[in-house]
């Protein structure tokens, strides 16, 4: 990992895994997508998406692919960028994780729904025992 300013993340790929840093806090995991350029082509802006839950309405917490501008404009900012290692020690790390209720992932094979919009999703969990 390693600890960059806002002008640097502006001229990463669209991709890079991000996390906003302010000392002792870590804000949501993100991915960086396009960056906006001013007419003279000067980086101003990118898009993310939260790779963490977010509200929908109601009660509801959704894992979707909302793409936003990050929008802050604050040049001070700093971004704890994940390199490529720390991105495969995560997935390992997801991977061996254990869904809620499960005690050992070899007991349930969760089935891949397919939405048809692109996104695939798990099945809904409340009918795993």
């Amino acid at each position: 990992m390693r600890l960059v300013d806002r002008h640097t993340l502006m001229e990463l790929p669209a991709g890079t895994v991000y996390v906003e840093y302010m000392p002792k806090i870590l804000k949501s995991l993100m991915i960086k997508g396009d960056t906006c350029r001013d007419e003279n082509d000067r980086a101003i802006d990118w898009f993310e998406s939260d790779l963490g839950p977010r509200v929908g309405h109601g009660e509801e917490f959704l894992l979707d692919s909302c793409i936003c501008r990050e929008g802050c404009f604050d040049s001070g900012n700093r971004y704890l960028v994940l390199e490529l290692h720390d991105v495969n020690v995560m997935i390992a790390k997801l991977q061996g994780a254990y869904p809620i209720g499960m005690t050992d992932p070899r007991d349930v094979s969760l089935p891949i729904v397919d939405s048809g919009d692109d996104d695939v999703y798990l099945a809904d969990t409340k009918d795993i025992r």
